[in-house]
């Protein structure tokens, strides 16, 4: 899994925004994982 640290202000609502969208994909991916494993 390639990652890279992108660095923003808590205020940007456009970065903001990516912040979420990534957390979100992070959470479907480990809910995905636990869910293979069982």
């Amino acid at each position: 899994m390639g990652t890279r640290l992108k660095m923003s202000t808590p205020h940007h609502p456009q970065t903001g925004g990516q912040s979420k969208r990534t957390i979100q994909t992070l959470e479907d991916m480990l809910r995905a994982c636990v869910l293979e494993d069982g």
